[in-house]
């Protein structure tokens, strides 16, 4: 490691954190008054990134959160959307289908993560369920609460051991009053979706919620022959919540989801260095893009006594998803049909114990997580062909996993330095068994187990009531696999981070100003690096995941703005550096990305409440996959903008109305490049939201 580098971007944070310590502290100023704090100050944020609830302010964890406006506010419908507001989250799309979407973060993912025997570095979890396949991930997501992305190792309080980073989506809870909220949005390239949001009354301490939402899409390339145009879709999905608390210290959630997606077809691959939007030709190969996908969980929160409590979540999810392209010639000129699908379920059981004892400035929680998943997949492509194979026409890939883990974390606060001091020590024990079969031309069977302790330490100061430093030092592991689509089935190690960041935050100005800033540096271990090589015994190219030979290196700085400088005008900017050192290519780290926007509501008037907002992202050259040579995506930056008309009363209802323009110029950009062949972003696109709720 270097220590230098990181010692000298800890004593940056430091100076900052003493600069911002010398001034007055926040509480010595009148607060606004609570009336008026919604439009004159930063909005606090609630979280459960340390599994108890507190303000994002308060946690000494490098974090993103997202409220339901501002979900609503860069029309938030899947994990991609993301990307507007988290410049180290880099969602990579898969080639053959687009609903795999690889999240990377601070440059570590997995392009492999749909097979059952390659496990993502950045976890996701929808209401604390682990989600271990990001296949069907561009399913529309909502009614959604907020949004927490974590960035960096975590393992010591979340459900698996990820080296990256996590995820977490919370959902809106049934609110036990009768409601109804219906969305409508109809846009160019025949986009249309109808959300639906119905609260049942409480009866007998239990509160019901149906969720139903059916989306559609004709495309972005237009295709003359019977194929289908590239990147249609169509989509329906249910959900249904229920709490039930028959006293106050018991809550009990359950909730059931079912989604589907048909008539899909996969993105446009071109070797056009232009974007296109039609087909060079007619294509009447029967493509598809399809999944169903679902799960239940149940979630029970039991306070034992005012100071211990404990929480169960329970999950079982299963999908299956079925693509198939017809390539166009776009990997030079060859007649290519790629294909792949998937059969996976899943299960798992965490169990946490959470307390504090005040009189010795304590707070813990303890967790053992049990996650089992098995699934059959196949991936490939045919030279010249034509039909979908099925799984036993070829070698499939097959994976069954087992998982444990224990983890415990504490926070002491002594009684020195006035209370302002937090002490946090954490760790975590996983054990992992997996058994794989695979190979696209010497099929075989192999099996492999790994573990790993990894601890975590951190101290944070609170220098006022709104400002503290913090510094972490964390270790995090991701388990071992195998390539399941090389020639032959090749096994990796696990990858190993060790983790060192400082940083600050803090609530300026009577809280009209938000500045949070940090640095770290991470060490790789046997760091998992995806390749693709061509190779005479692979129709095109075989796809495998080896381990880096050397420590590679990450330095980072990551911070985040927010500002209300007067009454309605609204403004953040969030920024990541990432520099990369190691004897690999690093894909999808760029070393610049940023985001910036702004919104301003006017004054009420008669109609309603009128709101402006711009928005834009930007993300510097990056390495889009490894196949012979680096293969570049190259800078994009993308406007965004939305007027909306608030609060508009219609009898007992309130209506809103909103008009959106995403990529506003317009512009032409890669999210995808390998063996000359390319696919485009979305060029611009625009669209009507109504929204009246009962």
């Amino acid at each position: 490691m270097q220590i230098k580098s990181f010692c000298s971007l800890l004593l940056t944070a430091a100076s900052c954190g003493s600069a911002f310590a010398a001034a007055p502290p926040a509480t010595s100023t009148p607060r606004p008054d609570a009336e008026d704090s919604d439009r004159l100050t930063v909005a606090k944020v609630v979280v459960t990134a340390q599994r108890r609830s507190e303000s994002s302010q308060a946690v000494p964890v490098a974090l993103n959160t997202l409220s339901a406006s501002d979900l609503e506010n860069i029309g938030f419908s899947n994990v991609a959307d993301l990307k507007q507001r988290v410049p180290a989250l880099q969602p990579q799309v898969f080639n053959y289908s687009s609903n795999v979407i690889d999240l990377r973060m601070r440059g570590v993912g997995s392009l492999q993560s749909m097979s059952t025997s390659n496990d993502p570095a950045v976890g996701l979890y929808i209401d604390d369920v682990y989600i271990a396949r990001t296949v069907a991930m561009t399913m529309d997501l909502a009614d959604i609460e907020r949004v927490e992305v974590l960035r960096g190792p975590q393992g010591a309080l979340y459900g698996r051991n990820t080296t990256g980073g996590a995820v977490k989506i919370v959902s809106a809870a049934p609110t036990g009053e009768l409601g109804i909220t219906e969305s409508i949005d109809a846009g160019n390239y025949g986009s249309w979706r109808t959300l639906t949001n119905l609260n049942v009354p409480e009866y007998k301490s239990l509160s019901l919620k149906l969720t139903y939402l059916r989306s559609g899409f004709d495309g972005y390339v237009e295709n003359s022959g019977t194929g289908g145009n590239f990147g249609q879709r169509e989509q329906e999905g249910v959900r249904v919540a229920a709490r039930w608390r028959p006293v106050d210290v018991l809550t009990v959630d359950y909730a059931y989801d079912h989604a589907t997606q048909s008539d899909g077809v996969p993105n446009y691959l071109t070797d056009s260095l232009q974007r296109v939007d039609r087909a060079s030709r007619p294509i009447d190969t029967p493509m598809a893009d399809n999944f169903t996908t679902s799960g239940h969980a149940l979630t029970i929160n039991w306070d034992l006594t005012d100071r211990l409590s404990v929480k169960s979540v329970s999950s079982y999810r299963e999908l299956t998803q079925r693509a198939q392209l017809d390539t166009n010639g776009a990997f030079y000129g060859l007649p290519i049909i790629g294909y792949m699908d998937e059969n996976q379920h899943q299960a798992s059981e965490e169990l946490l114990l959470s307390g504090n004892a005040p009189e010795l400035g304590l707070q813990y929680t303890a967790g053992a997580l049990y996650f089992t998943e098995s699934g059959q997949n196949g991936f490939g492509t045919f030279v010249g062909g034509t039909r979908f194979p099925q799984l036993g026409d070829t070698n499939p890939g097959i994976g069954e996993n087992k998982s444990y883990g224990f983890f415990a974390h504490v926070t002491w606060t002594p009684k020195i330095l006035e209370r302002r001091l937090d002490i946090s020590a954490g760790g975590r024990a996983s054990w992992d068994e997996r058994t794989a079969a695979g190979g696209t031309v010497v099929y075989s069977i192999d099996e492999a187990s790994s573990n790993s302790f990894d601890p975590s330490l951190s101290l944070d100061y609170r220098w006022t009531e709104d400002l503290h430093t913090y510094v972490k030092y964390a270790r995090a592991y991701r388990t071992g696999g195998f390539s399941q689509f090389d020639s032959q089935l090749r096994e990796f190690a696990p990858e190993q981070v060790t983790s060192y960041e400082a940083g600050i935050k803090a609530d300026l100005f009577q809280r009209r100003l938000r500045f949070n800033l940090n640095v770290f540096h991470e060490d790789y271990e046997d760091m998992q690096v995806a390749i693709q090589i061509q190779d005479p015994a692979c129709p095109l190219a075989c796809s495998f995941t080896t381990n880096a030979a050397s420590i590679s290196q990450f330095d980072g700085v990551e911070g985040e703005m927010e500002a209300v400088p007067f009454e309605g005008f609204h403004w953040y900017a969030n920024y990541a550096y990432l520099n990369t050192r190691g004897d690999v290519a690093f894909t999808n780290a760029p070393r610049w990305s940023y985001s910036t926007g702004a919104d301003y509501t006017f004054e009420p008037f008669k109609l309603g409440t009128l709101m402006a907002l711009v928005d834009y992202s930007y993300d510097g050259d990056q390495i889009g996959a490894v196949a012979g040579r680096n293969w570049m995506l190259g800078s994009r930056g993308l406007l965004n903008a939305r007027l909306a008309l608030n609060e508009i009363r219609v009898g007992s209802s309130e209506v809103s109305v909103a008009l959106y323009v995403k990529n506003v110029a317009d512009k032409e950009y890669l999210t995808f490049s390998t063996a000359g062949a390319f696919i485009y972003g979305p060029p611009r696109t625009y669209g009507l939201n109504v929204r009246v709720k009962i």
